[in-house]
């Protein structure tokens, strides 16, 4: 086993369980006075902070055509085979892509302008998905991969948190070396090397065009056994980096950020089940409904406005209402993975288990 086990992940775990069923089951016992109003007022607070990050977009620079004047020199699963690899380069910037990436033809002519211009110290490009019209599935994981794009700008926007996502990312190898490589101890490297990333204060770039095209999974087995692995990941980094981000290495409104993201992506889901649970239970009515609806909103917005953005790689040839609304459907899924997989990492003691996503070929 390895040492990085030794960061009390499984007893960090049952104590974020415990606290999100905490703060379900208080409202159902015990009668809070006003306590209607205080989750209003939270729902008004995730509304505004979420609607002033998908504005940010409004003044994104769509697509990027600029050519740059000088361009640069070009053990536990995916991350050990990073490592591996890294002893053998030589360049000043490292470019991550996966099998199934595909990039235009000018993509680097124009990723490294982009870093110049910005002074990045890593860029993710946006994702786009080849399959996008293979079935419902699909079509889904392309709107949510623009979405995704949306609050990773605006957030970059507003308080300079933003994430890798593993394919389509570049990193300056001296930055990537200083933070300490890539992490063999977590299954998701991309969003465990953000966060330290954030922590050293190096910069992240967005760039939505040119795109990174990949191949989205196609059923739904394949589709939770990658949702897992991303909810496993998402939850180490924090449980492994928390204590870190309450210190002065990062400013306030990157705390708010993470903190605001963090409920939304991880607490709200278990405390939503554990909720329903008990609304059966006491025979009662959910209580959390309104900061639930209020996360699906802004899903919905930025669903619609990253699918209809312009875009060299359309996210889908048709959006419409119809289409906004079962991939916010679509989203629910998290409601019951993030759950499951919570409870998985509090009870069972796991080793790193680095699940290659299925691919069939475009």
């Amino acid at each position: 086993m390895s040492k990085g086990f030794y960061k009390n992940r499984r007893l960090k775990s049952f104590i974020f369980l415990s606290a999100c069923f905490l703060v379900a089951f208080i409202p159902h016992a015990i009668n809070i006075e006003n306590f209607f109003y205080i989750l209003f007022a939270l729902s008004f607070v995730i509304v505004f902070y979420g609607l002033i990050v998908i504005s940010r977009n409004f003044t994104r620079n769509n697509v990027s055509n600029t050519e740059s004047s000088s361009i640069s020199n070009k053990g536990g699963g995916k991350s050990g085979a990073l490592n591996y690899a890294l002893k053998f380069t030589h360049g000043e910037w490292l470019l991550v892509l996966d099998a199934d990436a595909e990039l235009k033809q000018d993509s680097l002519i124009r990723l490294f302008s982009f870093v110049e211009e910005g002074d990045w110290s890593a860029v993710q490009l946006r994702k786009s998905v080849t399959n996008v019209s293979k079935n419902f599935l699909t079509s889904c994981q392309s709107m949510e991969m623009a979405m995704d794009a949306i609050f990773q700008y605006g957030r970059l926007s507003v308080a300079g948190v933003s994430e890798l996502r593993g394919n389509g990312q570049l990193i300056k190898k001296e930055t990537l070396l200083a933070c300490g490589s890539f992490n063999e101890d977590t299954v998701t490297d991309d969003l465990d090397l953000s966060l330290r990333l954030l922590l050293s204060k190096s910069r992240i770039g967005i760039l939505w065009d040119p795109p990174v095209m990949e191949e989205a999974v196609e059923n739904l087995n394949a589709l939770l056994a990658q949702r897992q692995r991303w909810a496993e990941g998402g939850l180490q980094r924090f449980f492994d980096y928390g204590d870190q981000l309450f210190t002065n290495k990062i400013d306030y409104l990157q705390k708010f950020d993470l903190t605001y993201f963090f409920i939304l992506q991880y607490a709200l889901p278990i405390i939503s089940i554990f909720d329903l649970v008990f609304s059966i239970a006491f025979l009662d009515s959910p209580i959390y409904w309104p900061i639930s609806f209020t996360a699906f909103m802004l899903s919905g917005i930025a669903f619609w406005y990253g699918s209809s953005c312009k875009s060299e790689v359309p996210v889908l040839q048709k959006s419409n209402f119809l289409m906004v609304f079962v991939s916010v459907f679509y989203l629910s899924h998290w409601f019951l993975v993030i759950p499951w997989v919570t409870i998985k990492m509090s009870i069972f003691p796991k080793k790193i288990l680095w699940r290659k996503t299925l691919h069939t070929g475009v």
